[in-house]
């Protein structure tokens, strides 16, 4: 394996050379390199354990871990945590999922604490449980979504449930044969799109509902399956099952990746984004994974120590920035203009020495390096 000081070496070259690169065209074999910035506990973050990411109207990400919730400006992170006898505070520390609605309001769901709300003044939470609401049917929520002005949440075995504006709550559970009701009553994954549709992820199956009718939908070619993820995309509804990963187009029309069966049991899709070039990250079971528009999807490994950690969750910027959960590590960033970056080491990268101190233009456009072994 190279070591830190010839990666930084070659690195520094291809930085104080790359504006005479500029222009030229990619040397063959060597892709760009995603290269992460780790932001870890050192920095200020209460775990790297991260379950969600979602940003507010401010620009704060919001960031669901396994010790608290906490908030991202920047610079550093604010941390807000369970404090016993507190009712204000989050009632645990382990945040399950995370959603900022239209409003700007933040609601967490915290390991069997059922849901939360932090006020506008971001420093008290409202809960809703079974203790204070009945119709709630579980303490364990999974997912969150907006439809409209209504809030959604759905729980482990406890059915999926409306909260209105007027802070009624509604609670849907499945009905023995028939079609008109939910699959299951575990909710893993909701979404809401364009159309005022929300899409139901559950244990055995995916459903719908429009406003008025619950329906169960049936993905082509597969029998009941888990639905692990359910992503809206560029107004198309990606789906991630036990099976693989199905893609619903704004006509309605279901297609299957050809790479599908490389998200299937035990890699599942947990989550998905599209960047500004038309590629796909996709966060599995297994890792991080990247497509070029229309290309297979390849593994990613945001740090070399940490292959095949699960990716529960993506947040793309606007500007093009990606950031990535990185199990034991910390949240990885990657800049937008990383394509800039390419990365030469030993065996793929062509390189077979160690340490590179001496670094010099060829006539022809090439760059000359010299290694400590005589290379």
């Amino acid at each position: 394996m190279l070591r830190t000081s010839s990666v930084l070496s070659v690195l520094l070259s291809v930085l104080c050379f790359g504006p005479l690169l500029a222009g030229r065209p990619a040397i063959a074999g060597v892709p760009e390199t995603p290269r992460f910035r780790i932001l870890g506990v050192g920095e200020g973050l209460p775990s790297t354990r991260i379950n969600a990411l979602a940003r507010d109207r401010a620009g704060y990400l919001w960031i669901a871990t396994g010790d608290g919730l906490a908030r991202y400006d920047g610079i550093g992170f604010r941390v807000w945590r369970h404090t016993p006898g507190d009712r204000n505070a989050l009632p645990g520390n382990n945040v399950q999922a995370l959603h900022v609605d239209a409003r700007d309001r933040v609601w967490v769901a915290t390991e069997g604490g059922g849901l939360s709300v932090l006020d506008a003044a971001r420093q008290h939470f409202h809960h809703y449980a079974m203790a204070r609401h009945p119709q709630i049917g579980s303490d364990d929520t999974f997912a969150i979504a907006s439809r409209g002005h209504e809030l959604w949440f759905g729980t482990y075995e406890g059915g999926l449930h409306r909260l209105d504006q007027r802070g009624r709550i509604t609670r849907f559970m499945p009905r023995d044969n028939d079609p008109d009701s939910l699959p299951s009553a575990t909710i893993w994954s909701l979404a809401a799109d364009g159309n005022g549709m929300l899409w139901i992820g559950t244990d055995a199956g995916l459903a719908r509902w429009d406003g008025r009718r619950m329906t169960r939908v049936a993905l082509p070619g597969v029998a009941a399956t888990t639905v692990n993820s359910v992503t809206l995309v560029d107004g198309d509804v990606w789906i991630g099952t036990s099976e693989g990963v199905w893609r619903r187009d704004r006509h309605g029309r279901w297609t299957q990746p050809a790479w599908s069966s490389l998200f299937a049991v035990p890699n599942r899709l947990m989550s998905l984004a599209r960047d500004r070039d038309g590629a796909l990250w996709l966060g599995g079971v297994r890792g991080l994974w990247r497509a070029a528009r229309d290309g297979i999807p390849a593994p990613v490994l945001p740090l070399p120590a940490m292959p095949g950690k699960a990716v529960p969750t993506l947040h793309l910027q606007a500007d093009g920035a990606l950031w990535v959960p990185v199990m034991g590590a910390g949240l990885g960033y990657l800049r937008s203009d990383w394509r800039r970056l390419a990365l030469f080491a030993r065996g793929d990268g062509g390189l077979s020495g160690d340490i590179y101190r001496g670094v010099a233009r060829s006539v022809d456009g090439g760059i000359w390096l010299t290694a400590n072994t005589g290379v």
